[in-house]
Order: C-alpha cells, then structure tokens, then sequence
C-alpha cells in the first residue's frame, strides 16, 4: 500500500479535515491562523473557517476587521456568523485612533465601484465627526459588510452603536446596484402621517437568525433625507429571517407601537423575549406580522401598562400555527394585568389557550391564569378547560403565586393552605384529564413552595396507572432551573 500524503488528497478531505480540526482539536483562533500557514493547500479551507465565525469585543477589533474587508473584499464571503459585543467609553483610545482614516491610504483596488465609494464615504464622515461619530460611522460600514452572515448577535452600548443616518445612507447607495429583498414602509412612530414605501436593500439579506441586545441600536426614528426613519426597517427586510431574540429592553416596541402602521408579514418561525419590558400592545404588533411563529418565549421584567391591545385576540387569529409556548412573567401578570390582556373589563388572564389547536408544548406561571391562592383552591379542578386541546407538554411554575400575600409567610399561614389545597386539586385534575380531555399529554412538570413533591408524586403516580404520563414534581429553588433545561433534562433531575 502507497504512502498517501497531503498533497494527494482530495480538496474535499482536506476541507472535513480541517472543519473538524477548527470544532473539536483547535482551542483558539489562535490554532486556525497558525493552520493558514502551515500547507498552501490547506490556506484556503482554513481561511474559510477562520473567518466563519467572527467574535468582536472591541473598537480595535472591528476597526481592524474593517480595513481587512475593504483591502481583501472576498473575506466578506467566509462571514457566516457574527457575534459583535462592544463596551467602549468616551475615552475609549482606539476610538481616536479612527479619526485617522480620512488621511490613511486605504488599499481599494479590489472593491468594485459602490464599495469603494461607500469607503469613501466613511473616510469623509470620519474627517469631520467626533471620535465617537467616526467609531459609529466604522461600525456602521461593518455591518454593511457582513452581507452573508446568517447569525448576528449584537450587543454595543449607547456611545459605540452603529448610526443610523450612515446605515441607511449606504443602503440606499447600495439599493440602485442590489435589488431589494422587500419593501417594507418607514417606522415612524413619531409622524405616522408621513409614511411611505420605499425600496431599500436588507441590512443582512442573509440574516437567519437574529439577536439584539438592550439598546444596541437607536431606540428612536432619526431624520434621514427629511424623513423620520428606523435601522429596524432594513434589520427586518431580511426574507430569511426566522429566528429573533430580543434581550432586555429594545426600541422595537417603540417603532411597532403605532396602530397606524400598515401590517408587514415577517417569516419570523422562533421569537424570544429575555427579561423584557416589553408592554402587550408592542408585543400584539409584532405577533400580527408573524403568521408562521412556530415558537414564542417571553421571559418578562416589570412590563409597562397599556391599554390597546388583547393577546387573547391577536395570539390565536395571527399565529395559529404555535407549537411551543413559553410565558414568565415572574408574578408581574397580577400588579400589571391590564398589560398583556388591554381591554377594559376584560378579563386579567390568558384565555385563549383552548383555541390554540396546534399547540404542543406549554412552560407558564401559574399567575397567567390565577390572581390569588384562594382562586387557585377554587377554580384548580378545572384547571384542564384552560389549556390547549392537544398539549403534549406542560411545566408550571406556581412559585410566583405567594407574591401577593401580606404578612410573615409561613406553611400555616391560610393563604399558603390554600395554596397548596388547590395545586393539589390541578394535579389530580390533570392526572384525570390526561385519560380524557387531553389526551395527547405525555408530560406533567410542576414547581411550587411549600408544597409535599413525594406525597404528592405518589398519589398522582396512582391516577396515572396505565398510561404513558411521565410526571415531575419540584418545590422551592429547583423551580427556577427548569425553565432553562430541555424536556428531558427536566425529568432526569
């Protein structure tokens, strides 16, 4: 048998070999880079990888990813995923250090004409800007350049975020010479009177998934070309976006808040909300444009009172194809009730869930449906003919249900009592229904305080004799883990 070497091995292994050396063999980028220059055949395919994944943590990186891009434009197709986390101050030192590209001689032989004349453009606004200006202009043309990234994580605070004034400009420099993957009208909460319809090329055209953090990005509409517009228009012109994660507060409630917007359909299929204020009527917006929402997750802090909205309505009519549906609001449904259900004299709690046929699988505290122990003790029976006729999965977190209690909290205290009277009527109720009225059910997960999880799971065991229900009973700290843990996960603890 021959001796086979490198260099008679075809470009396909060599591509696996080193894509399964940079996953699981390389410790850094470090490793991938010292690989560009080990072999000439194994340059390009490590190449490739090195720039797949792009981590930047400061002004200095995305500064010097910048000039790379310009002076090497086919980088730009490596970029399949982008992770942007920049915390720079005023007295950031590379943010100076920016202002010098307006007399830097930048290597632009190798960009076609609208590129260039986008580095131009950089080059201007960072001659006459502040340092923090310039920084935001730089920025600004980066993320112009991550054209094929499908993943983009943004987190940047108030002083390093990309403006929006230079965003939108290079997109419509780039509009005439790239077709535009929709059509979407301006956000313009502040003057809804001027809305328009204007073409205008995706921020990412290749944008999959998708997740912004805080006010990374202007949380208002900024005049440009005398119109009032939001970087969040081209961030959501992208056709192929199906998955956004909102974490903490974000300006997209702002720019979708005004009624008077004509409705854009997103094929948005993953939506998630992580330690949202999110109000109701910001969130009803959102879940109007998305029709194909497969799996919504909201974990909400302290949301804001409304008053225009009900989720009840919209979460059935604009997304009947939800599978998965995940609600924390951390005891905040009882002192905001009027915040995800906004009608006046309508009811506190979610109601709709019975309407929801195709939903599957169901995480949510237990105060979406009860204000009080004492309703818990009375309405727990009934608990099933609150839920989805064909939910396979529910976990409950019934550990926010004590908030409200005034006084010393104890196990003898009345309201505890009946806490815990009526959790055991829900989990008999449910054990029951499992035969019957919901039939599908194959899970049955429950947090709550103060509670007897063996004596409880043995009486529920009994109920459950001969079907497939698997049970998980938890009281006290443990709750809080299962919200973040898998199905499975959950019933191995």
């Amino acid at each position: 048998m021959k001796n086979s070497s490198l260099s008679r091995l075809p470009n396909e292994l060599i591509c696996c070999i080193v894509k399964c050396a940079s996953q699981n063999a390389f410790q850094s980028k470090r490793d991938l880079l010292n690989l560009c220059l080990l072999n000439w055949q194994m340059y390009p395919f490590a190449q490739l990888e090195l720039y797949r994944k792009v981590e930047i943590h400061s002004m200095k990186a995305y500064d010097l990813l910048t000039r790379s891009f310009i002076e090497n434009p086919d980088l730009r197709n490596c970029v399949r995923e982008a992770h942007i986390s920049v915390a720079g101050g005023r007295f950031d030192r590379w943010a100076l250090n920016v202002s010098s590209w307006t007399n830097e001689e930048l290597n632009m032989t190798n960009l076609c004409d609208t590129d260039r004349s986008l580095v131009i453009l950089c080059k201007t606004l960072c001659g006459i800007g502040s340092p923090k200006e310039n920084s935001r202009s730089v920025l600004a043309l980066l993320l112009i350049f991550l054209d094929r990234a499908e993943e983009v994580r943004l987190e940047v605070n108030s002083y390093c975020r990309p403006s929006t004034r230079v965003v939108i400009a290079y997109l419509d420099m780039l509009s005439p010479s790239l077709p535009s993957s929709s059509s979407l009208p301006l956000l313009s909460p502040s003057s809804p009177s001027s809305l328009a319809v204007v073409p205008r090329r995706a921020l990412f055209p290749s944008l999959k998934s998708f997740s912004l953090t805080g006010f990374s990005l202007p949380n208002h509409a900024e005049n440009v070309f005398g119109q009032p517009i939001s970087v969040l228009t081209p961030l959501l012109s992208a056709t192929n976006l199906t998955d956004l994660r909102l974490i903490g507060d974000t300006p997209i409630w702002d720019a979708l808040a005004d009624p008077d917007i004509a409705n854009v359909q997103l094929p948005l299929k993953t939506l998630t909300l992580d330690s949202s204020s999110a109000d109701g009527t910001g969130l009803c917006h959102l879940l109007k444009r998305c029709p194909n929402l497969r799996r919504l997750k909201a974990s909400i802090k302290s949301p804001r009172r409304n008053g225009r909205s009900n989720i009840n309505t919209v979460l059935p009519q604009s997304c009947p194809q939800l599978k998965e549906l995940s609600l924390n609001t951390q005891g905040y449904n009882r002192f905001f009730g009027n915040t995800w259900v906004i009608t006046p004299g309508s009811t506190k709690h979610i109601t709709c869930l019975p309407q929801m046929n195709n939903l599957k699988e169901l995480r949510i505290t237990l105060d979406c449906f009860f204000d009080t122990p004492a309703t818990i003790e009375l309405l727990g029976s009934s608990f099933p003919d609150l839920l989805a006729p064909r939910l396979e999965k529910i976990f409950i977190d019934a550990t926010w249900s004590l908030l409200g209690v005034n006084g010393r909290i104890t196990a003898s205290h009345p309201q505890v009592m009946a806490y815990k009277k009526g959790i055991e009527k829900m989990i008999t109720a449910l054990c029951t229904a499992s035969k019957s009225q919901l039939p599908c059910l194959k899970v049955i997960a429950l947090g709550a305080k103060y509670g007897k999880p063996r004596q409880w799971t043995k009486d529920a065991r009994k109920l459950l004799a001969g079907t497939n229900v698997k049970l998980k009973l938890v009281t006290g700290n443990h709750t809080g883990q299962l919200w973040h843990q898998t199905w499975k996960q959950m019933l191995e603890v």
